[in-house]
This record gives structure tokens, C-alpha cells and sequence, in this order.
């Protein structure tokens, strides 16, 4: 499926949209700072984590919405996909910001590190799915733990040297959607 250009570039195309969508929308409704959740229910821990789910659940729904079209084997298990999403933004969100402020202060180091987790747990956690529970079928899958890292690493640069404004999260989605989604065409593929 993946060796035909014009169905690669569909996916491609597609998946940086639904990614920009997903990451923008929940962004607006759960990020740390300047979100409904935070406007709503504050700073808390637990408004934070509820955040993440919205989050990471808003990025997960638009990643199954694409798989759903271009990986046809995988659809009897492919909705785990969103619940993942939703635990790998949690731990990475709660991980991140708990961990890498207590390594480094400085601001490239601390967007690599919270590149690294939050990256790294989306890509464990989704490789986890595609491994045990079958939630993506693909051949390659260990390909999206380092692309996953390098997609979050890129996105958390650009997230700081904007300070996060909102205005700046379609570059954060946009950076992680053409990562990701050459990793898909080039390496993961489906079965």
C-alpha cells in the first residue's frame, strides 16, 4: 500500500492534519497553561492530569481517525490507540515536569529532556499497544519509540522558544505530524 506515492502522500497529508487539529484542540481545552481545564479547575494536580486526558485523548482520536483509513488489518483493536494516547500523555506530562526541572534549569536542555520523556513514553506506550494488544499493525513498529523522541525533542524546541503561546501549538503539532508521519511511510508501514 505504502509503495504507491499518491497513497503515501494521502496519509501523509492527512495525518499532519488530523494531527494539527488534534493537538490544537487539546491543547485549547487541557494544556498546563492558558486551557479551559486550567481556567476552569486551576493548577492543581488533579486538573492537570485531567488536562492530559483531554489532551492526549484529543491527539489519540485524530491519530485513530487516520490509522482507521490507511491501516485496514488493524481495526478490530485499533481504538485501544486512544486510551494509550491518553496514558502516554499523562505519564509523559506528569513525568516531564516532575523529573527534568530537578536535572536542568536551562532552557534548550530542559525542552530536550521533556522531549525525551514525553517522546519516549509516547512512543513505549503506543509500541507497548502495537505489540501486546495489537492496537497497530505494522511491521516495523519499534520504529515509533525513536520517532516519537525525535518528534517531541523538535516540538518541545519550538514549544519553548515561544514561550507556548497557543499561536505557537500548530508548529508544536506540525513538527510532530511530519516526524511521525515519515516514520509511518518510511519504516513502520502496515502489515
Amino acid at each position: 500500500m505504502f509503495n504507491q506515492l499518491a497513497v503515501s502522500r494521502r496519509f501523509l497529508l492527512e495525518w499532519i492534519l488530523a494531527n494539527m487539529v488534534g493537538f490544537t484542540v487539546g491543547s485549547l481545552i487541557g494544556a498546563t497553561d492558558f486551557s479551559l481545564i486550567s481556567g476552569l479547575l486551576g493548577s492543581s494536580l488533579p486538573a492537570r492530569v485531567i488536562g492530559d486526558v483531554f489532551f492526549g485523548g484529543c491527539i489519540g482520536l485524530a491519530q485513530y481517525w487516520v490509522f482507521r483509513r490507511h491501516f485496514p488489518h488493524s481495526h478490530s483493536r485499533l481504538i485501544g490507540w486512544i486510551p494509550l494516547s491518553i496514558i502516554a500523555f499523562i505519564l509523559g506530562a506528569r513525568l516531564a515536569t516532575w523529573l527534568v526541572p530537578r536535572i536542568t534549569i536551562d532552557e534548550v536542555p530542559l525542552a530536550i529532556g521533556f522531549g525525551i520523556v514525553l517522546g519516549g513514553l509516547f512512543g513505549v506506550v503506543h509500541w507497548a499497544g502495537m505489540h501486546w494488544i495489537g492496537t497497530l499493525k505494522a511491521k516495523r513498529a519499534i520504529f515509533w519509540i525513536p520517532a516519537c523522541v525525535v518528534a517531541w525533542i523538535i516540538a518541545e524546541l519550538i514549544g519553548f522558544g515561544f514561550d507556548f503561546s497557543q499561536l505557537s501549538v500548530p508548529l508544536l503539532a506540525l513538527a510532530i505530524a511530519v516526524v511521525t508521519g515519515i516514520a509511518l511511510v518510511v519504516w513502520v508501514q502496515p502489515e
